[in-house]
Order: structure tokens, then C-alpha cells, then sequence
């Protein structure tokens, strides 16, 4: 397995443990809803089920019970009160915000390391041309 692809899966776990969900698959919605916030938004269900995929019904029942352990919070649409909309509580987006530093400097320091094992690698002879002449 290439260094890479370790590296992404211990991403991968790293932001399991450090964003816990009481339900599976729970920190996808949650990432989704922090990411919406940052840029300003707030999602209505239609807006995650078609960005998550999957049945409209256990995307509805994740978020349900995200919102009952209280990492997600429930209001009313802005502009059209037939309608929900969906963020994250303050809390996760504190433990989000932690989060995506740690891991931009682990993604600094991976980037070194990197840069630093493709420059101790012999360099490749260059090719020879024969000339038909």
C-alpha cells in the first residue's frame, strides 16, 4: 500500500475519533452541514439528501438523531416557513474548526516530508536520442 493511501486513511480515522457521531456514518452529514455553514448556508433535507445520496429516509433518520444528542440544530427555512433547515451546533463547529488546523498542518508536514524524499531520490539519466542520419 502506497505512503499516500495510509496517510489517507489515517486522516480518515483521525477525523472519526475527533468528531464523534452517536450515529454511523453520522460525521458525512455533519462535515456537509459545517462545510454549508462556513460558506454562509444552512441545508434544507432535499439539499443533504441530494448531496449525501442514498434513501431520503435514512438520511432523514441520521439527521433526526444527530439532532436528539444535540449536534445538529433544527429551524425554520429564512425565506419560505414550510421548510426546515439544518446546521450544525456551535459545539461541533468548535470541535470542526480544531480539527481542519490540526489537519492542515499535518497536511503541511506530510507535503515536506514528500518534497523532501522526492529530492534525495538519483536523478534519471537522460534519454538518449540516436540520431538516422
Amino acid at each position: 500500500m502506497s505512503a499516500e493511501f495510509v496517510f489517507i486513511r489515517d486522516l480518515r480515522d483521525l477525523v472519526r475519533r475527533r468528531l464523534p457521531s452517536p450515529i454511523p456514518g453520522g460525521q458525512d452529514i455533519l462535515i456537509d452541514l459545517a462545510a454549508a455553514q462556513h460558506l454562509g448556508r444552512n441545508l434544507t433535507m432535499k439539499e443533504l439528501v441530494l448531496a449525501r445520496g442514498g434513501s431520503a429516509t435514512t438520511i432523514r433518520r441520521k439527521v433526526h438523531g444527530l439532532i436528539e444528542a444535540g449536534f445538529i440544530i433544527k429551524a425554520t427555512h429564512d425565506h419560505d416557513g414550510r421548510r426546515d433547515q439544518y446546521t450544525v451546533s456551535p459545539s461541533f463547529l468548535k470541535q470542526a474548526a480544531d480539527l481542519s488546523r490540526e489537519l492542515k498542518k499535518i497536511s503541511v508536514e506530510f507535503e515536506r516530508r514528500r518534497a523532501g524524499d522526492t529530492s534525495r531520490q538519483a536523478p534519471k539519466p537522460p534519454l538518449n536520442r540516436r540520431s538516422n542520419g
